[in-house]
């Protein structure tokens, strides 16, 4: 997600609309102007925005500058988060259990139980991981028969 906006709009400008997204979202803003004068830029930068990309545009660089907004954003580069334990990858990005090339769909309580931090957790996990993926081996065996 990322909002491109103006500095003139008609009623309220850029700058107003800057301010009233930063008061519920930290998404990135990129101003985007004819009007990319010093103190524009300093407002912009000021009231919030990441950026400042002057009219008329250059796709590549609205383009190179998006994309480097997105990877300190959303850290689009990081590798993912993974516990790996006897043919069983979980994705602790997104949730997902692997086991020996398939998928399975945890519950949001399977996943939490996976993913819980007591002080001993790291230890505990292992014996977690294995009973629950028992348990939903022999509970899909039971689906396809």
């Amino acid at each position: 997600l990322l909002v491109l906006l103006d500095i003139s709009l008609p009623f309220f400008n850029g700058f107003y609309w800057c301010t009233e997204i930063r008061k519920i979202s930290n998404v990135p803003i990129v101003f985007i102007t004819s009007a990319s004068d010093n103190i524009n830029i300093v407002m912009a930068m000021n009231m919030g925005g990441d950026d400042l990309i002057a009219k008329p545009i250059d796709l590549d660089v609205l383009s190179a500058k998006i994309g480097a907004i997105f990877r300190r954003a959303y850290n689009m580069n990081a590798a993912p988060n993974v516990l790996e334990h006897r043919g069983a990858t979980l994705n602790l990005n997104n949730g997902n259990l692997e086991y020996n090339g398939k998928l399975i769909d945890l519950t949001k309580n399977e996943f939490k139980i996976l993913v819980m931090k007591g002080p001993n957790w790291l230890d505990t996990l292992e014996s977690i991981l294995e009973s629950l993926v028992n348990i939903i081996l022999v509970n899909q065996t039971k689906e396809v028969e």
